[in-house]
């Protein structure tokens, strides 16, 4: 014998609430991964960067004493440094691998700079790096003319060795602040996204207790609607749960002359023998249970 549908009282309603639950978790998860990964990328390499940028102080510095070491008769190669300033200030502009310095740092690749501020930086020492070699070269080729200023400096000095530790020290500055602004883009960055996943947090929070007010209430309705039909019927309800009776229709109290309490205390499961010995009696107290009401 097949039997009846089982009662659920989270029939639809309860269903849906907790679908939707479910999926503002997926969204909320979802969308904290999603912004996890695009700050992530843009704080990639940037660590490189910033020692790629600030490398090129060293670099302009290193340019000038190799450049006086020659004057002088030394031994030195100021034509290496110069192309490593020159290739370094370009892959920092446009990307791509940052050539090796001696006793400093090896290849390292690096992406392309999207920041207006810091592309215009970039884009100033990379003039300022052209000022300084093509003033390096006049000074080994003893021409004592004026160079071309292309990053529109204004260098006043008539002394051509001073001229060129001034461009040395011009560069090594914009160097600087190009290196302080993406260290800085990087803390905004970080910053941003530790707001924004608070914001996913905060509001993830909210609309789960917001569904969750909404599944106390669909379980209310929903047991406030059995109640009743229970309630209203004149037949015999008992509901059992734990070991004991949990629920008693009024009909049943009316039958076995109990309050309810006494009818769902822990070891009352002996009212179901009472009711099935009632319904059999056809549903008068016998004088014994009458004179037991009491105990």
């Amino acid at each position: 014998m097949r039997s009846g549908p089982n009662f659920t009282p989270f029939a639809v309603r309860g269903r849906r609430v907790i679908a939707a639950i479910l999926l503002t978790f997926a969204v909320v998860s979802g969308l904290s991964v999603a912004v996890s990964i695009w700050a992530t990328s843009r704080l990639q390499n940037r660590a490189t960067l910033v020692e790629v940028a600030a490398r090129q102080r060293t670099l302009a510095e290193r340019y000038v004493n190799e450049v006086l070491l020659v004057r002088a008769g030394a031994q030195a190669d100021p034509a290496l440094t110069a192309a490593l300033l020159a290739r370094s200030a370009r892959v920092l502009l446009n990307g791509g691998t940052a050539p090796a310095v001696n006793g400093d740092d090896d290849e390292a690749t690096i992406s392309a700079t999207r920041e207006p501020v810091v592309r215009a930086q970039l884009r100033q020492q990379e003039r300022l790096v052209a000022d300084l070699t093509a003033a390096g070269s006049a000074l080994l080729a003893h021409r004592n003319g004026a160079i071309r200023e292309t990053a529109h400096e204004r260098v006043r000095v008539n002394d051509p060795v001073q001229r060129l530790r001034v461009l040395a020290a011009l560069t090594s500055n914009v160097s600087l602040n190009a290196a302080r602004t993406i260290a800085s883009g990087a803390d905004s960055n970080a910053t941003q996204l530790i707001s924004i996943q608070v914001a996913l947090g905060i509001a993830g929070l909210v609309t789960f207790l917001l569904l969750a007010w909404g599944l106390i209430a669909a379980t209310r309705r929903q047991t406030a609607h059995f109640r009743s039909l229970v309630t209203s019927s004149t037949d015999l309800v008992l509901v059992f749960g734990d070991g004991q009776c949990r629920y008693a229709s009024q009909s049943v109290l009316s039958m076995l002359g109990r309050a309810e309490e006494d009818v769902t205390s822990p070891g009352a499961r002996r009212h179901g023998a009472r009711v099935r010995q009632r319904r059999r009696d056809g549903g008068r107290p016998s004088p014994a249970r009458q004179s037991c009401r009491g105990r």
